[in-house]
């Protein structure tokens, strides 16, 4: 089900990228995108991250770093063996392998959660606690990927001066959200109840709320661009992705509540 209605929402994208509409066209989607990477995304990872990432909590939440961590070493595997087996051109083997790596930590995280948190016995509880437990997940792990880059962008500065290369949008974000959710007296000041400050807070976050929808959107629209081939092509693919994944996931899960004991 959370699975549907997201191909629902995807495909209201894809109908209003078409001409007879023309409401997410190319220029559209650009400028929405842009909205999405430096407005909305942003917006929703800070108060993600600053509503959960309390000092007393922050030593339980060392699994969603491992988790992160094992999904990117299983990915990188992944992907290397992908490239063995399709052998693409030697100079696209490191972007392939970091595609397989990343996956699709943060964005389609943010994307499926909302439907998610909707289903009972979901992975993050009681509805009560699905969307902050969720999105701080998300959050977290689109943060860690951004700061995964963090080595490659320096490199990039040191070359050509240029400091916005290495402080993406997301990752400011990332950094003011565990700020303020660490730090106590700032907390009590945008976040705790009665804080003096909340209505900033609460516009951030409605801001972000934003992001999940509008990104969903963009991923339909751009489907319109896809022949009829290529749509074929792409249903096999996820054909075989799903037939693998109902494996795969099901024997992760089982190892990842070994793990927790």
């Amino acid at each position: 089900m959370p699975v549907l209605k997201v191909l629902l929402v995807i495909i209201v994208g894809l109908i209003l990228a078409t001409q007879r509409f023309d409401l997410l066209g190319p220029d559209a989607r650009h400028h929405l995108n842009n909205m999405v990477f430096y407005v909305f995304y942003p917006a929703l990872i800070g108060c993600s991250l600053a509503e959960t990432m309390t000092l007393e909590g922050l030593a339980d939440l060392w699994f969603l770093l491992v988790n992160v961590l094992i999904s990117c070493i299983i990915g990188s595997v992944l992907g290397w063996i992908l490239v063995k087996i399709t052998k693409p051109p030697r100079h696209l083997w490191g972007l392939v392998i970091s595609c397989c790596s990343a996956a699709n930590l943060g964005n389609m995280l943010f994307i499926i959660l909302p439907a998610l948190c909707e289903e009972e016995n979901n992975a993050f509880g009681h509805a009560s606690t699905c969307s902050p437990d969720g999105k701080a997940y998300a959050s977290l792990s689109l943060a860690v990927s951004t700061f995964g880059k963090l080595k490659h962008s320096s490199m990039v500065i040191m070359r050509s001066n240029s400091v916005r290369k290495i402080f993406a949008p997301s990752t400011i974000a990332a950094m003011i959200g565990f700020i303020i959710g660490i730090a106590s007296p700032i907390r009590k000041t945008f976040i705790d109840d009665g804080a003096p400050l909340h209505v900033i807070y609460g516009s951030a976050e409605l801001i972000g709320n934003a992001g999940i929808p509008s990104i969903t959107l963009i991923v339909g629209a751009n489907l319109l661009k896809g022949t009829i081939t290529q749509m074929l092509e792409f249903s096999l693919i996820m054909l075989w992705n799903y037939g693998i994944a109902a494996v795969s996931l099901t024997f992760w899960i089982a190892c990842y509540l070994w793990l927790l004991g």
